[in-house]
Protein backbone atom coordinates (compact mmCIF):
# COMPACT_ATOMS: atom_id res chain seq x y z
CA UNK A 1 0.00 0.00 0.00
CA UNK A 2 2.90 1.89 0.20
CA UNK A 3 3.20 5.30 -2.36
CA UNK A 4 6.29 4.12 -4.43
CA UNK A 5 6.79 8.17 -5.21
CA UNK A 6 6.87 9.23 -1.82
CA UNK A 7 9.46 6.23 -1.04
CA UNK A 8 11.58 7.47 -3.94
CA UNK A 9 11.69 10.96 -2.56
CA UNK A 10 12.42 9.93 0.78
CA UNK A 11 15.70 7.81 -0.62
CA UNK A 12 16.52 10.68 -2.34
CA UNK A 13 17.25 13.09 0.37
CA UNK A 14 20.39 11.41 1.51
CA UNK A 15 23.60 12.54 0.08
CA UNK A 16 25.31 9.96 -1.39
CA UNK A 17 22.47 8.24 -3.86
CA UNK A 18 22.21 10.35 -7.21
CA UNK A 19 19.52 9.06 -8.45
CA UNK A 20 16.52 5.98 -7.24
CA UNK A 21 13.56 4.46 -9.30
CA UNK A 22 11.08 2.32 -7.08
CA UNK A 23 8.41 -0.11 -9.05
CA UNK A 24 5.31 -1.25 -7.46
CA UNK A 25 4.57 -4.97 -8.45
CA UNK A 26 1.26 -5.99 -7.71
CA UNK A 27 1.50 -9.49 -8.13
CA UNK A 28 3.16 -10.75 -6.29
CA UNK A 29 3.58 -7.62 -3.75
CA UNK A 30 6.84 -6.83 -3.87
CA UNK A 31 8.86 -3.48 -4.40
CA UNK A 32 11.87 -3.14 -6.75
CA UNK A 33 14.12 -0.53 -5.60
CA UNK A 34 17.04 0.49 -8.15
CA UNK A 35 19.57 3.21 -6.46
CA UNK A 36 22.82 4.97 -8.04
CA UNK A 37 24.90 6.09 -5.81
CA UNK A 38 27.36 8.86 -6.24
CA UNK A 39 31.24 7.49 -7.21
CA UNK A 40 33.58 9.23 -4.24
CA UNK A 41 37.10 10.56 -5.90
CA UNK A 42 38.45 12.50 -3.21
CA UNK A 43 39.32 12.40 0.23
CA UNK A 44 39.36 15.14 2.57
CA UNK A 45 42.25 15.15 5.54
CA UNK A 46 43.75 17.73 7.82
CA UNK A 47 47.31 15.76 7.73
CA UNK A 48 48.59 12.84 5.64
CA UNK A 49 48.23 10.23 8.81
CA UNK A 50 44.65 11.24 10.14
CA UNK A 51 41.13 9.43 8.64
CA UNK A 52 38.98 11.69 5.95
CA UNK A 53 36.41 13.86 7.42
CA UNK A 54 34.88 14.18 3.94
CA UNK A 55 34.45 13.48 0.36
CA UNK A 56 33.81 14.69 -3.10
CA UNK A 57 32.15 13.04 -5.62
CA UNK A 58 32.70 12.66 -9.05
CA UNK A 59 29.35 15.32 -9.26
CA UNK A 60 31.28 17.92 -6.92
CA UNK A 61 29.33 16.95 -4.42
CA UNK A 62 30.73 17.19 -0.68
CA UNK A 63 29.65 14.88 1.81
CA UNK A 64 30.53 14.89 5.56
CA UNK A 65 31.86 12.22 7.43
CA UNK A 66 28.25 10.44 8.34
CA UNK A 67 28.98 8.28 5.41
CA UNK A 68 32.54 7.74 6.20
CA UNK A 69 34.59 5.38 6.01
CA UNK A 70 34.52 4.47 2.82
CA UNK A 71 35.29 0.72 1.72
CA UNK A 72 39.10 -0.22 1.68
CA UNK A 73 38.93 -1.18 -2.07
CA UNK A 74 37.18 2.34 -3.11
CA UNK A 75 40.00 4.34 -4.91
CA UNK A 76 39.91 7.98 -4.59
CA UNK A 77 42.61 10.80 -3.94
CA UNK A 78 43.34 11.96 -0.90
CA UNK A 79 43.20 15.73 -0.57
CA UNK A 80 44.92 17.42 2.81
CA UNK A 81 43.29 20.54 4.01
CA UNK A 82 42.58 22.44 7.00
CA UNK A 83 39.09 23.70 5.81
CA UNK A 84 39.56 27.39 6.01
CA UNK A 85 42.11 30.43 5.80
CA UNK A 86 41.49 30.42 1.89
CA UNK A 87 41.52 26.16 1.29
CA UNK A 88 37.90 26.09 2.19
CA UNK A 89 36.97 22.96 -0.05
CA UNK A 90 33.07 23.81 1.78
CA UNK A 91 33.02 26.35 -0.97
CA UNK A 92 34.63 24.56 -3.91
CA UNK A 93 32.78 24.00 -7.20
CA UNK A 94 32.00 21.21 -9.05
CA UNK A 95 34.18 22.75 -11.90
CA UNK A 96 37.19 23.24 -9.59
CA UNK A 97 36.63 19.48 -8.06
CA UNK A 98 36.82 18.41 -11.84
CA UNK A 99 39.90 20.12 -12.37
CA UNK A 100 41.91 18.89 -9.55
CA UNK A 101 40.77 15.17 -10.78
CA UNK A 102 41.98 16.28 -14.03
CA UNK A 103 45.31 17.52 -12.60
CA UNK A 104 45.22 14.35 -10.35
CA UNK A 105 44.76 11.89 -13.20
CA UNK A 106 47.39 13.46 -15.12
CA UNK A 107 50.02 13.82 -12.25
CA UNK A 108 50.08 9.60 -12.32
CA UNK A 109 49.89 9.23 -16.39
CA UNK A 110 52.92 11.30 -16.49
CA UNK A 111 54.84 10.00 -13.71
CA UNK A 112 53.52 6.15 -13.93
CA UNK A 113 53.81 6.27 -10.13
CA UNK A 114 50.57 6.84 -7.76
CA UNK A 115 49.53 9.96 -6.69
CA UNK A 116 49.70 9.56 -2.74
CA UNK A 117 47.83 13.27 -1.66
CA UNK A 118 47.62 16.66 -2.91
CA UNK A 119 48.71 18.93 -0.15
CA UNK A 120 46.15 22.08 -0.61
CA UNK A 121 46.33 23.36 2.86
CA UNK A 122 48.28 26.72 1.35
CA UNK A 123 46.24 27.63 -1.70
CA UNK A 124 48.55 29.61 -3.54
CA UNK A 125 51.58 26.68 -2.67
CA UNK A 126 50.12 23.29 -3.81
CA UNK A 127 52.22 20.15 -3.64
CA UNK A 128 51.73 17.01 -4.77
CA UNK A 129 53.27 13.99 -3.58
CA UNK A 130 53.69 10.63 -5.71
CA UNK A 131 55.80 7.45 -4.53
CA UNK A 132 59.33 8.93 -5.33
CA UNK A 133 59.48 12.24 -4.77
CA UNK A 134 57.08 15.53 -3.59
CA UNK A 135 56.14 18.00 -6.79
CA UNK A 136 56.04 21.89 -6.29
CA UNK A 137 52.83 23.15 -8.23
CA UNK A 138 52.60 26.78 -7.16
CA UNK A 139 49.12 28.01 -7.91
CA UNK A 140 45.74 26.78 -9.57
CA UNK A 141 46.07 28.82 -12.69
CA UNK A 142 46.14 28.58 -16.46
CA UNK A 143 49.51 27.34 -17.19
CA UNK A 144 48.95 24.76 -14.51
CA UNK A 145 48.28 21.73 -16.81
CA UNK A 146 51.42 23.12 -19.17
CA UNK A 147 53.54 22.76 -16.08
CA UNK A 148 52.66 19.50 -15.21
CA UNK A 149 53.33 18.19 -18.33
CA UNK A 150 57.21 18.70 -18.01
CA UNK A 151 57.39 16.40 -15.51
CA UNK A 152 57.42 13.62 -17.86
CA UNK A 153 61.41 14.19 -17.47
CA UNK A 154 61.20 12.95 -13.87
CA UNK A 155 63.10 9.65 -14.48
CA UNK A 156 65.81 11.76 -16.10
CA UNK A 157 66.13 13.91 -13.67
CA UNK A 158 66.37 11.92 -10.32
CA UNK A 159 68.84 8.77 -12.36
CA UNK A 160 72.04 10.30 -11.67
CA UNK A 161 71.31 11.98 -8.34
CA UNK A 162 72.79 10.24 -4.98
CA UNK A 163 70.62 12.14 -2.07
CA UNK A 164 67.57 12.71 -1.45
CA UNK A 165 64.88 15.31 -3.43
CA UNK A 166 62.97 17.30 -1.08
CA UNK A 167 60.89 18.21 -4.07
CA UNK A 168 60.67 19.42 -7.51
CA UNK A 169 59.94 22.87 -8.36
CA UNK A 170 57.37 23.39 -11.48
CA UNK A 171 55.90 26.55 -9.51
CA UNK A 172 57.22 28.26 -12.41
Amino acid sequence: MINPKIFEETVKTLEPVKNVVVKRYIFPARLSVYIIEREPIFTIAPVEDAPPVAFFTNDGKLIGRDYLPLPENMKTYRILSYGNKGDDYDKWTKEKVLRLYNLAQLVEKATEQDLLYLDMRNPNDIYIQIETVKIRVGELNTTLFERIGRIALLDAMTKDIDKPIEYIDLSW
